[in-house]
């Protein structure tokens, strides 16, 4: 059975697209915003790229604009 969704490419996010300062300020906001109801054992630096691994690369770039714009990655 072909539901259609089967042949769809997903566009992954590539890491080395940013600097490794760029992607800790993405995870900052990963672990501070997505993750803020997680137990303090689970926000680590793999779950926060588990989650940008699920995120479309346009997705990422609006976080890491949106950390950039207003700070969140110094909390």
């Amino acid at each position: 059975m072909n539901d259609g969704w089967t042949n769809i490419k997903k566009e992954v996010v590539n890491p080395n697209v940013y600097s490794k300062e760029q992607w800790n300020k993405v995870r900052v906001v990963v672990k501070t915003q997505h993750m803020k109801h997680y137990p303090k054992d689970f926000v680590t630096d793999m779950e926060a790229d588990r989650i940008l691994a699920a995120m479309s690369p346009q997705a990422v770039e609006k976080l890491y604009e949106l950390a950039v714009k207003y700070g969140i990655s110094q909390l």
